[in-house]
């Protein structure tokens, strides 16, 4: 595995610990991306906003949000 330099980005250093470095270690993977967590609950939550969410843009900016409703 190529060493990837640790910068001050805290997002960047977590995506890499998770997804690279901690890769195989009981991790609860993402079936439909390569989202990677140590907890179960964190993953189920990714499922349900991303993959199962209904998204909404904002009439002003297009900016997209998970609605609420189901």
């Amino acid at each position: 595995m190529v060493k990837i330099p640790v910068c001050s980005n805290n997002t960047l250093n977590k995506h890499i610990q998770i997804v690279h470095e901690l890769a195989g270690n009981n991790l609860n993977k993402c079936e439909d991306c390569e989202k990677a967590s140590k907890e179960e609950q964190d993953l189920k939550d990714h499922i349900r906003i991303v993959h199962e969410g209904k998204w909404v843009n904002c009439p002003e900016c297009d900016k997209l949000f998970v609605s609420k409703s189901t």
